[in-house]
C-alpha cells in the first residue's frame, strides 16, 4: 500500500506527462476542474493510475464515444430503404399465395358440401335453374340458385346476421368467400353485386346447369351421368356462374396473381394459368381456343362430342 501511495506523489508534484502536458495539480485545482479533466490527466500520465484505482469501463470509454454524422445517418437510412424495397414484393407475393391457398381450401369444402347434398337428395349434381328453364315448374328444390339452396338447406352455414331460411341472402358466407377478391369497384367502394349475387364469390359451370330453355340439348340435368368427370370443371373463381365466353384475362387478374382456381367434377382443385383455361371472346377474337365451349373442360352439350383439353 505504501508503494501505491508513493506512486501518486510524482504526478501531483508536477511530473511531465508523456503526451506533452506540463504543470502541477494543487488541492485547489481539484475543486476547480471537473472529474473528466482529471480522467484525461490520468490517461496521459506516466503513472499507471488505472492499475491503482479501478475505473468503470463506461467512464474509460466515454472519451472515445462519438455521435453519428449526418452523412452516416443518411447512408444507414438508404440501406434500410433498399432492403425494404427488396423484401416488400416478396412479402406481397407470399400474402397473395396464402390467399390463393385459402381459396383452394374453400373450394374443397364447397365440393364436400355439394357432395353431401347430392348424397342426401339422391342426385348426381346440385340442381340450378331447373324451375326457370321449365324442367321443374312446381319447384324441384328450396331455391332455383345453387348457392342459396346450399345455405337454405344448411349445407353451407349462413353469414353472420343472416338466417338459413332467407331466399335472397345478401351477405357472403365464409365458405363461399374468396379472400383475394374485394368485389367490383363502384363509386369509390367495392361491392359484391346485389341481392343473392352477394352471397357467393364462386360460380357453377354454366353448361352443367339448366340455363337455356330453348336449347334442351345444351342443358345437363342433375341426374345425367357424365363420363370423364376429372376433365370438367364444376365451380370456379367468379360469382354465380362461369362460362367459356367470359374474359378470363381480366378475371384471373382480379384475384390470384394471374391464376384462377377451379374445382372439377372429380373433386380435385387446381390453380390454372391463362394457357390452361380454354376461353374465347368471339366479338374480339381473343382467347386460348376458338372452340373452347366444346371441350371436356366446359362440356357444351350442343355439339354432341367434346374436344380434348389436357393442359
Amino acid at each position: 500500500m505504501k508503494r501505491k501511495t508513493a506512486a501518486l506523489i510524482p504526478l501531483f508534484a508536477g511530473k511531465t506527462c508523456r503526451e506533452g502536458c506540463h504543470g502541477s495539480i494543487s488541492r485547489l485545482a481539484l475543486h476547480r476542474f471537473p472529474p473528466c479533466f482529471f480522467l484525461q490527466m490520468f490517461k496521459c500520465s506516466n503513472v499507471p493510475l488505472f492499475d491503482c484505482f479501478p475505473v468503470p469501463s463506461v467512464l474509460a470509454s466515454r472519451g472515445k464515444t462519438r455521435i453519428f454524422t449526418l452523412i452516416e445517418l443518411l447512408i444507414v437510412i438508404a440501406i434500410i430503404v433498399i432492403l425494404a424495397g427488396m423484401l416488400l414484393p416478396a412479402l406481397s407475393k407470399a400474402r397473395d399465395k396464402a390467399k390463393s391457398i385459402s381459396c383452394v381450401n374453400n373450394m374443397k369444402q364447397l365440393y364436400f358440401a355439394v357432395s353431401m347434398y347430392c348424397d342426401d337428395y339422391k342426385t348426381r349434381r346440385i340442381p340450378s335453374h331447373l324451375k326457370a328453364c321449365g324442367y321443374a315448374p312446381d319447384g324441384y328444390a328450396a331455391s332455383d340458385y345453387w348457392h342459396v339452396l346450399l345455405i337454405m338447406t344448411g349445407y353451407v352455414p349462413p353469414a353472420p346476421g343472416c338466417r338459413a331460411g332467407e331466399t335472397a341472402p345478401n351477405i357472403t358466407p365464409k365458405l363461399l368467400t374468396c379472400p383475394a377478391w374485394k368485389g367490383v369497384l363502384n363509386n369509390g367502394q367495392y361491392k359484391r353485386g346485389w341481392g343473392y349475387n352477394q352471397s357467393t364469390d364462386y360460380g357453377i359451370n354454366g353448361y352443367l346447369k339448366a340455363y337455356y330453355p330453348d336449347r334442351p340439348n345444351q342443358n345437363h340435368l342433375p341426374n345425367e351421368e357424365l363420363k370423364f368427370p376429372e376433365k370438367t370443371v364444376y365451380f370456379g373463381d367468379r360469382q354465380m356462374d362461369i362460362f367459356s365466353v367470359y374474359d378470363w384475362d381480366a378475371l384471373r387478374l382480379e384475384r390470384h396473381i394471374g391464376t384462377a382456381n377451379f374445382v372439377y367434377l372429380s373433386g380435385s382443385v387446381r390453380s390454372l394459368t391463362r394457357n390452361q383455361i380454354p376461353f374465347w371472346i368471339s366479338g374480339e377474337s381473343r382467347g386460348t381456343y376458338s372452340q373452347a365451349a366444346y371441350t371436356y373442360f366446359w362440356r357444351n352439350g350442343d355439339s354432341g362430342s367434346y374436344r380434348p383439353w389436357d393442359r
